[in-house]
């Protein structure tokens, strides 16, 4: 499986216009993230949710390698993940979420 970073690359990319040589794989993947359903279709594609994933991978690979989070780093986890105190985009691409109440 991917890491993080490397699906925020992967995402950013993809979101660059088309050249005539781009390669098989990079087109399938366009083809791949058009195929998609809303409302992922449009986040996988937005820049916001790229730049969440890409703080959420920075800040766990300092983390994994460097210890404890600093308040600017957590705060940056909390934004990529939490809006208004409720799931964020990222939480729910991955089908997480409160119920309805």
């Amino acid at each position: 499986m991917p890491g993080l970073g490397s699906i925020a690359h992967g995402l950013r990319v993809a979101t660059r216009p088309g050249r005539h040589d781009d390669s098989v794989l990079l087109r399938s993947w366009r083809a791949n993230l058009r195929s998609l359903s809303e409302p992922q279709k449009s986040a996988v594609r937005s820049r916001d949710f790229v730049d969440s994933l890409r703080t959420l991978a920075d800040v766990r690979n300092r983390v994994a390698h460097l210890g404890d989070l600093t308040h600017e780093e957590f705060e940056g986890v909390e934004k990529a993940v939490l809006k208004n105190r409720q799931p964020g985009l990222v939480l729910k691409l991955l089908g997480i979420a409160y119920p309805e109440t």
